[in-house]
């Protein structure tokens, strides 16, 4: 929520608004062919999500009417009512992320950014903090639930400009049955999944998906303070190592520790 603008059309861009009921609105500012300013607007019930997309999917869609304002309240004037009448055209709004919108009308499209607070404000990622460490609490299908102690380091490998990652270490991976005992098997799966194959990719402004066994997590990792909450609907795709969460819905959340936890 909040203005969207248009680096390669500056003075150009979108207000956008949703309520609590998923109801949005769009007010686009811009000029008519005399230079005059021009009112547009657009609506709808909610917004179309697609939680199963790929990369290059968008991550939501809003679809209405172009509508025109004409003849409202003008500044230091009586209030008046403004007639409000459909241009004929319809737009899309597409968001490829929180942080990246196209709107279409007809052939003409509008790529926008949302207007940053001051010229030097950066998101919070939604990443674990290189060097913190955080309590892993995994969810999973088949295996239950694992509690362990990891520390995020800086993600390895080549990665595509503009993408930051960040990737978990096991400082303390040891489980137990439910008889208290210990379970190797269970310590060395879970060890090399949290090490290998649980990696955060974040865009610049804060936007992060997390990989997970070689399957993409749902686009949107939610952050509250010092807790990150995952969900994962893995497919069949690989083998997977024994013991670790299969397929189905596994939840993850890491909550920060303090710096005195070993304590």
């Amino acid at each position: 929520q909040g203005i969207w603008w248009s680096s390669d059309n500056p003075g150009t861009g979108l207000a956008f608004n949703v309520d609590n009921e998923g109801r949005w609105f769009g007010a686009l500012y811009l000029y008519d062919n005399e230079g005059e300013p021009t009112f547009l607007t657009m609506q709808g019930a909610s917004l179309v999500y697609n939680l199963d997309r790929t990369e290059l999917d968008p991550y939501a869609i809003g679809e209405s009417p172009v509508i025109r304002s004409e003849g409202g309240q003008c500044l230091k004037c009586p209030w008046s009512e403004a007639n409000a009448s459909d241009t004929g055209d319809d737009a899309e709004l597409v968001f490829h992320s929180a942080n990246r919108a196209t709107l279409k009308i007809g052939n003409w499209s509008l790529d926008l950014l949302p207007l940053p607070m001051t010229t030097n404000e950066t998101l919070p990622s939604a990443a674990p903090v290189v060097g913190d460490h955080y309590l892993l609490m995994l969810d999973a299908p088949s295996s239950g639930r694992h509690v362990v102690v990891v520390r995020a380091n800086n993600g390895g490998g080549i990665g595509l400009p503009g993408i930051t990652t960040t990737a978990l270490e096991c400082v303390d991976c040891r489980t137990v049955d439910e008889q208290g005992a210990a379970n190797a098997v269970i310590d060395e799966a879970l060890e090399q999944l949290i090490e290998e194959e649980i990696t955060f990719s974040c865009r610049p402004g804060g936007s992060c998906k997390m990989s997970f066994y070689d399957t993409a997590a749902i686009p949107v990792v939610t952050k509250d303070a010092s807790r990150i909450d995952v969900l994962v609907n893995r497919p069949i795709l690989t083998p997977t190592p024994p013991n670790t969460p299969d397929m189905g819905t596994t939840h993850i959340q890491l909550i920060r520790l303090p710096d005195d936890w070993r304590d």
